[in-house]
């Protein structure tokens, strides 16, 4: 299954091109916290709510995804982004989980964040996206049966997951391929 994943990295006015340009099967929204800030929004979360509208309007499935930060509590980062969705009229397949470092790099999440984000799921199974290199900094933890969706990139999409990073033990399920010009995965679902 073909995907791209949207934030607001891309205007609301130009989803509908990007869209049209690399029908995916499937289009991956960032949901954000009450409490990030975006350029332009006052409230960064009417930026999801655009966004799904405009995924639906194309006839698109809508998955959600979320940045853990090392410094909200998982239990609350979960609930947040699952209510969200719940008032989007969601009923994920998964929660894609991004497990990476966003400015310093002592803010990833730790392996502690990231266990109590999984548990905090719920009914929703959560996909954690990090690569390799980003598993490895919070110690490369064993996670079996918890799905995963990794990022390497190569010069052209992949027709299946033979070459897709594997870190831990995580169930691969897909493999953010490239991010230039738009992130797309391809995913097993």
């Amino acid at each position: 299954m073909r995907a791209i994943d949207v934030s607001s990295a891309q205007a609301i006015a130009d989803l509908p091109g990007l869209i049209d340009q690399y029908n995916p099967d499937l289009v991956i929204v960032k949901h954000y916290q009450p409490q990030e800030r975006i350029g332009g929004w006052a409230n960064a979360q009417d930026w999801t709510r655009q966004a799904v509208a405009v995924v639906r309007d194309k006839g698109k499935r809508v998955e959600p995804y979320m940045w853990l930060y090392a410094d909200l509590n998982p239990n609350i980062a979960i609930a947040n982004v699952l209510s969200l969705a719940a008032e989007l009229n969601e009923t994920p397949a998964f929660l894609g989980i991004d497990v990476e470092t966003y400015g310093a790099a002592a803010s990833i999440p730790s392996e502690a964040t990231v266990r109590a984000a999984i548990d905090a799921c719920g009914g929703t199974p959560p996909c954690i996206y990090s690569s390799p290199s980003m598993w490895a900094r919070i110690g490369s933890p064993s996670m079996p049966g918890v799905r995963g969706w990794g990022a390497t990139y190569i010069n052209a999409e992949p027709v299946d997951l033979s070459g897709a990073p594997q870190f831990g033990d995580l169930q691969m399920i897909a493999w953010q391929w490239t991010s230039s010009p738009l992130d797309q995965s391809l995913f097993l679902i």
